[in-house]
């Protein structure tokens, strides 16, 4: 009989969280763990009847480990049963089943089910607090849209007047083909420049596009800013140009390294003032 509603328990919540009803995982876990623990619990004892310790004990072991599979959390899980309990031996017992379970359910899933659901939402709680935050923030609200851009045709000389005027000392280059209005081609610094930034004799043939960096690492618009903060660790710069999306490459701003941190200070500061019940 246990096994039983055990079988029909996994289906009814599987049906009910597949299709949307009200409900949740904590307690039919419970369901499940004491079904499966009851079960193991009476053959257990019909076969050792001598070395058993009965069904009930069985079967709060069986509830803990399906509880802290589920859940994640093998160490509140345990202690909870062990205030419930107050008994050592059966929390020694919980707590070999619920390393198992865990290590079961790491082996074959890779996480608990409620961090699959975060996964599914893109949150990961890996980083703790800091990432989530910044995982929050989307980069269209921390960028400015106070650049400098360039047709990829603009001669080498125009460069050179434009250069150490513009904001952040970096210039956009952008296609000058008819229908690709701000399409990002690349970008020029005063490195990029090199030579050029003093000889003259060839600013009759060198244009923007000649020599722009090609191919510069860019962001979406819609990323968040933990992606901003690893991209540009990666590519050891404190400033990403900012497109609508990598298919059509339109430059829509740029976003810098200090407007991150101070979003997310912001952000952290808005929290915290939450927490202690502030305006």
């Amino acid at each position: 009989m246990l096994l039983a509603i055990l079988m029909v328990k996994i289906v009814a919540t599987a049906i009910c969280l597949g299709s949307g009803f009200g409900g949740g995982v904590f307690s039919p876990s419970l369901v499940i763990g004491a079904m499966l623990g009851g079960a193991f619990g009476i053959i257990a004892t019909g076969v050792f009847p001598d070395l058993s310790s009965g069904q009930g004990a069985y079967t709060i072991v069986g509830m803990g480990a399906v509880a802290a599979a589920v859940l994640g959390a093998p160490i509140s899980t345990i202690l909870v049963i062990f205030e419930l309990t107050s008994d050592f031996p059966l929390t020694i017992a919980v707590m070999v089943g619920v390393v198992f379970a865990s290590m079961i359910t790491q082996q074959t899933a890779g996480k608990s089910f409620f961090t699959m659901q975060l996964a599914r939402r893109g949150l990961s709680l890996k980083g703790g607090r800091e990432i989530s935050l910044l995982q929050s923030l989307e980069v269209r609200k921390v960028m400015t849209r106070v650049f400098l851009s360039v047709p990829s045709a603009t001669g080498i000389a125009r460069i050179r007047k434009l250069l150490p005027t513009v904001p952040y000392g970096e210039l956009f280059v952008i296609s000058g083909v008819k229908g690709e209005a701000n399409q990002l081609v690349g970008t020029i610094t005063l490195a990029d420049l090199s030579g050029e930034a003093f000889d003259t004799s060839r600013d009759n043939v060198l244009n923007a596009g000649d020599i722009a960096r090609l191919h510069p690492p860019v962001l979406e618009a819609g990323d968040n800013l933990d992606k901003a903060m690893k991209l540009m660790d990666t590519v050891q710069e404190d400033q990403v140009a900012v497109v609508e999306n990598t298919e059509n490459m339109k430059l829509v701003g740029i976003v810098r390294e200090r407007d991150v941190m101070r979003a997310y200070n912001r952000a952290l500061a808005a929290e915290r003032a939450e927490e202690h019940g502030e305006g």
